[in-house]
């Protein structure tokens, strides 16, 4: 399934006199969108304009415990803090915000995931004391800014998973030997035992015919549960067994796994990558 290039999407909108609500929605689950939110090594790389120096990132992500965000790029710095009301990890977090330079303009921010197919919708309630308030907010050029960073939220959820398929790829890799090995023992001995493999002195018409026959009776006869020990790679490893038992030779069908599992990592590394070039050169 193509990519969905959700570059400013995110929705703002004037619920009420004191409120504003953006809506954004993360190609990402929902447990790793709350950890890109509130975990500092994630904060610091998408907090603010990318041209800014973060020089605090700040987090105590407990109730009653603070938060601190300060970043500028010499000419200017913004710094923001608040306190952690109610946190509900992945669906619901509620925190104060304040504008350092204004202490009277502090809001409440209640935020909520919610993950359906993949996507997950964040939504956030920004509630003022005063109309007057909310009106400065959204004249500060808050709208602008806001989508500038959930734009680089959404390229580290990105590079996080690609980073994780990576990691489920090698892993994958790791387990190609010991996978390989007990699905071909599995598949061979079943072969073997319903006279589906060829026998020395047949002749290659014979033994065509033989190893039609053993690879009907193979997906007849082995039990499922010893040949799927892992979802993808263990298919892979069937049809690589088969394939053995066929031709009596390993080569083909190790070169066939290999190839597989080595497109798995380009897709792993290429995908994330792809998109966060073309975000770059647009």
């Amino acid at each position: 399934m193509m990519a969905i290039d959700r570059t400013g999407s995110a929705e703002v909108t004037l619920p009420s006199d004191l409120e504003i609500e953006i809506v954004r929605r993360f190609d990402a689950p929902a447990e790793l969108v709350f950890d890109v939110w509130t975990k500092p090594e994630h904060v610091r790389n998408w907090w603010g304009w990318d041209t800014d120096e973060m020089s605090v990132c700040e987090i105590d992500l407990r109730v009653g415990g603070s938060y601190r965000f300060v970043a500028g790029n010499g000419d200017r710095e913004v710094a923001f803090s608040g306190v952690y009301q109610l946190i509900d990890r992945p669906h619901r977090l509620v925190s104060t915000e304040v504008y350092e330079p204004y202490p009277e303009s502090e809001s409440t921010n209640t935020l909520t995931l919610e993950e359906e197919a993949g996507v997950t919708t964040m939504t956030i309630i920004v509630a003022h004391a005063s109309k007057q308030a909310r009106d400065a907010t959204l004249a500060s050029g808050m709208e602008r800014g806001l989508q500038h960073s959930l734009d680089r939220v959404d390229e580290v959820l990105i590079a996080e998973m690609g980073e994780m398929a990576l990691l489920f790829t090698l892993g994958l890799v790791a387990a190609v030997p010991a996978l390989l090995s007990k699905a071909e023992t599995d598949l061979v001995t079943v072969a073997r035992a319903s006279g589906g493999l060829p026998v020395a002195g047949e002749s290659d018409a014979t033994s065509q015919v033989s190893t039609l026959r053993g690879i009907r009776r193979v997906f007849a006869a082995v039990p499922i549960h010893r040949i799927l020990g892992a979802v993808e790679l263990s298919l892979l490893a069937v049809a690589a067994a088969v394939v053995d038992a066929a031709t009596g030779t390993m080569a083909g069908s190790r070169a066939l796994l290999l190839t597989a599992v080595a497109v798995g990592v380009i897709v792993a590394l290429g995908h994330p990558v792809m998109i966060l070039t073309s975000r770059r050169l647009r």
